[in-house]
Parts: structure tokens; sequence; C-alpha cells
């Protein structure tokens, strides 16, 4: 699967005459042909009204005022070309900070609809466009359009004195996006703002290939994700900032998220994780998957000896594994990996510490390597960070994992189904693997249970399912559990795993969720 990354995206030229001047509601579908812009928001909003769609051609540019913006309550296809993107930019880029607002999908807009395991199908699709000097170029709310091989750049929020962020894209609640193969190029969230690119609030993107360079927030400078169960795989992020404290590349806060394959270089914050951050206040059950990434040389400007990593700044992390992880640094000192989990927070010992085990940290002394740490050993108040096994060589290939996720809420009621959310990850070329869930309660033998997914012409094998995984692919979905309640006298596991159909092999590793008493525990 090819980025269109590698060819950047070419501006065009326009005349400073206007050719359309556009407000107001679309009723009927309409066309934005490239021989008639460029196209001039102005006065009013411009609204595609539920039943409508705007189709825009490639090579079109869409130049919108100060404070005004697109919204799509029906369905926006915007599909440009390597050498004749589609622009959307303000009457006065280049003149000062982003006026314009945003491109708005609603509730009722169009979702993009995608073949199991494949690519964009029909709905609604920004592809091959420019987004630039916005105030958030694109706002989700509780929609899920295709977002893929466009460069946004210039973007900036104004101030934020609340929680938000994302110059580039904002996602809210209850959305399921695809962002893919985009570059984020100084962007900006001024505030109280997470997230200089992309900010994620109680939704579930899957945000894979994506290219971040010179974004700015306070709190994660690229991207800032609070409460997301969905995958974060594949991308790079390289020179981004928080301002205040909380990951330079990115700040997951609270979230189950699969953070895979992804590569941190350069990035810098003041405080807790100048690579990545992991919040302190994820509940003890909203641990994320940090496999097969490559993360170094990232800052940390903090002065203070504590757990304000340049690496890693982390609490409560479900596994920790095949990651590089060296020449990470706080105040000019090594300083790979923060483990401040506290231990006064009473929650149970399973989640005080973390295991290290397997990751390549350019050294196999552990003495010297437990020195880039701060951890129980350097203070009374954190759990453990055991290191153990390091990797002589550095990892060069991600491997095909599944995870198995569940939400940060508490399930206080017994009786109550388990959300539970799986993700299928394969990097590399194309493969089969065999699929397997299995439910299992204390004192019980284990079942298989298959989730509430469809999978096309997907054959069933001794309880296993047998799946072609394309290359370089990623599936997301929610598995159904109605059948499988907690009840208030059990307790157990659900388990997710992959085999090699041939040779019965398990691949990866196995993804565990235990559950008790009718709470969730991961």
């Amino acid at each position: 699967m090819l980025l269109l990354l590698a060819c950047p995206l070419a501006l065009v030229g326009h005349d400073t005459a206007w050719a359309q001047d556009v407000s107001g509601p679309l009723t009927t579908d309409t066309l934005w042909a490239a021989g008639s812009g460029p196209y001039h928001v102005t006065g009013k909003d411009l609204t595609v009204a539920e039943g409508a769609t705007l189709t825009i051609e490639p090579g079109v540019r869409v130049e919108l005022d100060a404070n005004r913006s697109i919204v799509i309550q029906g369905q926006l296809v915007a599909r440009g070309e390597v050498n004749t993107p589609i622009v959307f930019t303000g009457t006065d880029s280049g003149s000062g900070p982003a006026s314009w607002e945003s491109l708005i999908f609603k509730d009722s807009a169009v979702d993009a609809t995608y073949e199991i395991l494949d690519d964009y199908l029909s709905g609604s699709i920004v592809s091959g466009c420019v987004l630039e000097y916005g105030q958030k170029a694109i706002v989700l709310e509780s929609a899920s359009p295709y977002i893929a091989h466009n460069l946004f750049q210039h973007n900036q929020t104004p101030f934020i004195p609340s929680p938000s962020g994302g110059a580039a894209i904002s996602v809210e609640k209850g959305s399921v996006p695809r962002i893919f193969a985009n570059e984020f190029a100084d962007n900006h969230a001024d505030g109280f703002a997470y997230g200089g690119a992309i900010y994620v609030l109680e939704a579930d993107p899957i945000i894979q290939d994506n290219l971040f360079h010179g974004n700015t927030a306070i709190y994660g400078g690229a991207l800032g994700a609070e409460i997301i169960a969905s995958p974060i795989v594949g991308n790079r992020f390289e020179g981004n900032e928080a301002t205040g404290t909380d990951g330079g590349a990115a700040s997951l806060v609270s979230s189950t998220s699969a953070f895979l394959n992804n590569t941190l270089i350069g990035n810098t914050a003041a405080t807790d994780g100048g690579g990545l951050h992991v919040c302190t206040t994820c509940f003890p059950h909203s641990n994320p998957f940090v496999l097969d990434n490559t993360i170094v040389d990232n800052v940390s400007t903090s002065t203070e000896p504590s757990e304000h990593a340049g690496g890693v700044g982390a609490a409560y992390l479900r596994a920790f594994s095949n990651n590089n992880l060296h020449g990470n640094t706080r105040d000019g000192q090594p300083s790979d990996f923060g483990w401040f989990h506290l231990l006064s927070e009473g929650y149970p010992e399973w989640a005080q510490n973390i295991d290290l085990t397997g990751n390549y940290w350019a050294t196999t002394d552990t003495s010297a390597l437990e020195a880039t740490l701060y951890d129980g050993a350097d203070s009374s108040l954190f759990g453990t960070a055991t290191v153990s096994s390091p990797l002589p060589t550095e990892v060069v290939a991600a491997q095909t994992r599944v995870t198995l996720t569940t939400r940060k809420i508490r399930y206080q009621d017994v009786g109550d189904p388990m959300p539970l959310f799986l993700t299928l990850y394969n990097p590399g070329p194309a493969r089969s693997v065999e699929l397997a869930l299995i439910v299992q309660y204390e004192g019980s033998p284990p079942t298989d249970f298959l989730p509430a997914l469809a999978f096309p012409g997907a054959a069933q094998r001794n309880g296993l399912t047998l799946l072609d995984l394309p290359e370089n692919s990623v599936f997301f979905g929610a598995v159904s559990t109605s059948e499988y309640v907690v009840a208030s006298s059990q307790s157990g596991t659900w388990s997710a795993a992959l085999f090699e159909p041939q040779t019965g092999a398990l691949i990866g590793q196995l993804s565990t969720i235990h559950f008790e008493l009718g709470e969730a525990v991961q």
C-alpha cells in the first residue's frame, strides 16, 4: 500500500477574481468542477443538507472567509489527486493566524463504508486535499468519513480555556473514522489543549500510517487521545513538541488503544515523556498496549530527577514489549522510561508494577539500563519497572497482532454485558491466520465464542475463524458479549489469539482481559 506522502501534494495557482460565491444550504446534489472555481464561501456557512451530496473535483480551490465553515449533514465527496489536489484555505491565507473554521461533519453525515479488512467503498471522503490555515480543519461530531492522503498544514486553534484541541482534526464522541496516510505539518493547538494535529475524545478513529512533524500543543504535541479503544499504528512522529507536559509526540489519557509499530524521533516535552505519555489518571483497567515501536532521541526538558522521562512516561500499561527505546534524555541525562504508578492509589497489586522484558535498549547491561529508568527503586511512591532479557539487536519488523480491549467504565451492576473491542493488525505482506476468541469462568472449561462481526467468506474450523489479512491492513470492531456477562459470583478471562493455519503455532502473544465481580479489570 503506497503512501501519497512519498509524492508531496502540488499546490495549484488561482485567480484573485471570485468565480463562484457560495453560502447557505445545498439541498440537491451539487458538483464543483475544476474549471469553474475557485469557490468562495462567504456570508453564511455553507451547509450540505441531509440527502444531498457535494462532489468536488480534483484541482478545485475552496477559499473560506473568516469564521466560515462547510457543514456536512449529508455527504461530501472530495477526492483530489497527487498533481491536482483540492485545496481548502482562507481568503486571507498567509497574512496572519488561521481564520476560517472547519469542515464540520454532523451526526447525520453519510459515513464511509469499507470492505472487511480492506479499503474505502463509499460514503463521505476527504482524500488528496490540502487543508490549511483553518482553526480546526476537520471536526467530526459522531461522524465517520474516510480521511486519507491529505496534507494538513498551518492550522491553529484559537485559545482554548477547557480541554480540547486538534487544529487539523478534532474527533468527538461516537466517531469511528479512518485517518490514513496523511501528513500533519506545523499545526498548533493553543490554550488548555491536547494534540496539536489530532484530538480524540470518547471516539475510536483508526489512525494509521500518518506523518506528524512540527506540531505543538500544551499536552501531546501531535496527538492527544482521551478514552480511545481503537488502534494507533504505523505512524511517524518527528520533531513535535508538548509545550507544557505529557508527551512530545502523543498523550494517551484513560485509553485502551493498541499503540503499535509507531516511530517517535526527536520529540520534546517539559515533563512526563518526551516521546509518549500515558496518563497518570487512567483507571486500572484502561491500559494501552505499547508494542513494536521505535522511541529514540526524544527529550524531556525537566531538571527534576523523577518520572519525567525523555522517552516514555507511563502509568498502567497492558503490555510494553518488542520496542526500540534508547537515546532519550532528560536534562541531558539518559532517561528512557519513567514508571509513575502511584502505590497510594490503592489499585490491585498487578497494576502497580510493569514488566519491561523483551525490548531493545542499545545495551544488554541491565545495571546500565536500569540507570535510564525511574520507578519504585527511586521513589517509594511508585511501582516497579522490571527489566530482564533485553534484546541484543534492534527490532526491525513489526508483528501481526491481535489485541482485545474494553472501555474505562467500571461495571458496577451485576449482569452488565462487557463491550469488548478487537484489533487485527498486519503490517507486512498478505497472510492467512486463524482467530480464536475464548471466554473462561473460574472453575469452568474455556468456551470458544465468536464476535458479532461479519467476516464474509471466512471459514470456521474447530472454533477458529480463518481470515485472509491483506498487506498492511488494520481491522477494528466491537465484539458482542451479550451472552457472556459477569455474574456476582464469577470471575475469569476473555482472550484472543492468532495462530498459523498450517502449524497451529501462536502468532505474537495472547491478549487477555480479566474480569471479576461486575468490574472490568485488565
